[in-house]
């Protein structure tokens, strides 16, 4: 089961975009090369804490950073004009993102787990300890390399005309 939370401390993402086009033209070769890089600092992403076998999904600006790049060429060369035309076209489309996680910096043996049972009669404490999440440093850099072809909407107006009389003629 899980729960929807609100949080009162995030703050809108900022999304800084850079875009670099270069065309060039002569009658039978077009060449055109496209860059763009988005910034995206402090990004806000999900966050599912799980506690008492229940999950809470919240909103967080964290520590990371989410960036994406690419650069494209498409170029057109007119072997023989109006007959035969060569074309390549391809592209490097790049998701970077870079995290850092500090859990539990200054300890070496942190609390894990701890449980109390408390009844009438008996008490009862037990505490887990763990070492291998002390002084705990993660670096975690991820990106993803797509590539194939890019489809493109087609625009068209449509343009309806009606320029018969109705009358039937030979």
């Amino acid at each position: 089961m899980g729960t929807i939370l609100g949080n009162p401390d995030i703050h809108p993402n900022r999304v800084v975009s850079h875009q670099l086009k270069l065309s060039y033209s002569i009658p039978r070769f077009t060449s055109e090369l496209q860059g763009y890089y988005i910034l995206n600092p402090h990004c806000n992403m999900e966050q599912y804490i799980r506690q008492d076998a229940h999950f809470y999904q919240t909103q967080t600006n964290a520590d990371n950073e989410c960036n994406f790049f690419y650069v494209e060429s498409y170029n057109q060369w007119d072997m023989i004009p109006e007959k035969l035309t060569a074309t390549v076209y391809g592209g490097i489309y790049r998701f970077f993102s870079i995290s850092l996680l500090a859990q539990y910096p200054f300890s070496q043996h942190p609390l894990a787990n701890k449980t109390e049972v408390m009844g009438r009669y008996v008490q009862k404490g037990i505490s887990q300890h763990s070492r291998d999440y002390g002084n705990m440093l993660t670096l975690k850099l991820s990106y993803r390399l797509d590539h194939g072809r890019k489809y493109r909407d087609i625009q068209r107006s449509m343009n309806h005309n009606d320029k018969e009389t109705g009358i039937l003629s030979k």
